[in-house]
């Protein structure tokens, strides 16, 4: 499973801690400014990662909303039907394209499972949780999956 991590420059360090938190779940996350090389025409790669991505994982904030790529962004992902997990930093929700999907507030400094697992559920109740992820998940995690899972 593929991920597109969206975020605003300035919430870098964020993203990359849920990057994190995916990649222990065995889902590679895509981060443009971790993941492309120097001399690459971004633009053109952002477009081909999104169109690899399974998940589309935006993190909301007001300087979000501020930067025009990321709005683009989360049209292209909205147009392709991939699954969004909106995750806010500062209480902004979802706009524009993605506005009917449901958001979640996240800790910056401290992303959890929780946050993560209802929207990969969504996605595929099937993927795969690595024996070092189950041991930092918490039960309330696990009843968001199951709730999921039931819908």
């Amino acid at each position: 499973m593929l991920a597109f991590m969206s975020y605003q420059a300035a919430n870098r360090a964020v993203a990359g801690r849920v990057s994190d938190l995916l990649a222990s779940l065995g889902i590679q996350a895509f981060m443009a400014h971790e993941h492309i090389e120097v001399s690459v025409q971004w633009r053109d790669e952002i477009l081909r990662q999104i169109g690899l991505a399974n998940l589309f994982v935006p993190i909301l904030s007001q300087s979000y909303y501020a930067s025009i790529w990321c709005k683009q962004e989360s049209g292209i992902a909205a147009f392709r039907r991939i699954t969004v997990i909106p995750l806010s930093i500062d209480g902004s929700t979802p706009q524009g394209a993605i506005s009917n999907f449901q958001s979640t507030i996240i800790d910056p400094n401290a992303p959890v499972y929780a946050n993560i697992l209802p929207g990969l559920a969504l996605n595929d109740v099937n993927f795969l949780i690595s024996p070092r992820a189950l041991a930092g998940c918490n039960e309330h995690a696990f009843k968001a999956v199951h709730l999921a899972y039931r819908r």
